[in-house]
């Protein structure tokens, strides 16, 4: 809505959104969060969770960018950007592995929106890939598929199917991690 009214009216955003270009450019990291935390909450009315959530990112970001939390803008380059949201995504889990992209990349957007980066740093996080099939392996031995042969060979229908398609793999001991979830892998280990 402050670019669109920018826009229209020719006011740099900064002053769009009421706040003065001077603090802006020049403000603490503790008041770039305090206002952030303001954004989140008044301009997006971003749920209790996700505004701590974000903030705990930018917090983290800044510390990670600016030892001093004393905001030193032009040290903040792509490469800085895509090795915290990877630092930060690495210990963590399925889906939780996004949280550091999408939180920073929203912090990114409020500071390209108050001018203290250039358009387009947030085209610098980088994606993290949450594999669905990461714990099965590609291939299986013979010894496997001998197990999973004998569990799938139950008689009903299911495992009808399951054995049938077992049998094509085996042959030529092809991957078979894409059908392995519908055919119950886990239940033979």
């Amino acid at each position: 809505m402050i670019k669109n009214l920018s826009a229209r009216t020719g006011v740099p955003a900064t002053l769009a959104s009421g706040l003065d270009p001077m603090l802006i450019q020049t403000g603490s990291a503790e008041q770039i969060l305090n206002e952030y935390a303001q954004y989140l909450d008044r301009t997006l009315g971003a749920a209790l969770s996700t505004q701590r959530g974000y903030l705990y990112f930018a917090r983290q970001f800044l510390t990670y960018a600016f030892k001093s939390m004393d905001p030193e803008w032009k040290v903040v380059r792509a490469e800085l950007v895509a090795q915290f949201v990877q630092q930060e995504a690495a210990p963590r889990k399925g889906n939780g592995r996004k949280t550091p992209g999408y939180a920073t990349r929203a912090f990114l957007r409020y500071l390209v929106l108050h001018g203290f980066l250039p358009a387009g740093i947030d085209a610098a996080v980088p994606v993290i890939r949450v594999w669905a099939h990461t714990s099965l392996p590609g291939h299986l031995s013979t010894e496997e598929i001998a197990r999973l042969l004998t569990v799938s060979a139950d008689g009903s229908p299911i495992g009808k199917r399951n054995y049938a398609i077992l049998t094509l793999f085996e042959p030529w001991k092809l991957p078979v991690s894409n059908s392995m979830t519908s055919i119950g892998f886990r239940a033979a280990f």
